[in-house]
């Protein structure tokens, strides 16, 4: 009796503290989060929420990127990843593309000589009602062919040997303002994965919290 009436009144010393999210980065599997309703953002993931389904590394010349899988409501995913340049972070948030997708706005053919050529060459690509707010009209080469390198799971603060990773060759184009991107990862066996990005300031994600 005593012990519960002691434990009431200061509580119980094992309870852990419940979590508080103060950075977007502090995101784990099961955390959500709200979009705002700014008009920067492509229409299909404005004013929705999100609850992370899962973590994944990237490497980039070694260094590490954490990237978030984020599903809506009727389970489409979205991914976002932090870019931090000149100590100023803003969220990317991508989508991939599904074959037919590539075809309609690009051609397949067209990625391939692309990624078979010599030298990154400047994309063009059709406009998609679809794909409303992801896409810019042209992209310039920035990345191309570069050796890259993935890590199943959530490795944030960890050393990871690169042995343990899946390697990838990356390209990437980004449009004449810089907010958008369309990036290509080219795996073993020759397979080929394609996203759409656009680059938004972190404001645009309206609240995030953890899980209940």
């Amino acid at each position: 009796m005593f012990g519960s009436m002691f434990k009431g009144i200061f509580g119980d010393k094992n309870e852990e503290a419940p979590r508080v999210l103060e950075k977007i980065d502090q995101l784990k599997i099961g955390d959500m989060l709200d979009m705002s309703d700014s008009f920067g953002l492509p229409k299909s993931i404005r004013e929705q929420s999100f609850e992370v389904k899962s973590i994944d590394s990237y490497y980039y010349d070694e260094r590490p990127e954490t990237e978030w899988e984020l599903l809506s409501a009727d389970k489409k995913p979205v991914f976002v990843s932090m870019d931090s340049e000149d100590n100023d972070t803003e969220a990317c948030f991508s989508l991939q593309l599904k074959r037919k997708d590539v075809e309609a706005i690009l051609g397949w053919d067209r990625l391939v000589s692309v990624l078979d050529a010599a030298e990154g060459a400047d994309i063009e690509l059709k406009p998609s009602e679809q794909y409303d707010g992801w896409l810019a009209d042209t992209y310039h080469c920035v990345e191309f062919n570069n050796r890259a390198s993935y890590l199943d799971g959530d490795h944030r603060g960890k050393n990871t040997a690169p042995g343990n990773r899946e390697e990838f060759r990356y390209s990437k184009f980004v449009s004449q303002d810089e907010t958008k991107s369309f990036e290509i990862e080219r795996w073993s066996k020759n397979e080929i994965d394609v996203f759409v990005a656009v680059l938004r300031p972190v404001s645009d994600i309206k609240d995030f919290w953890p899980k209940s």
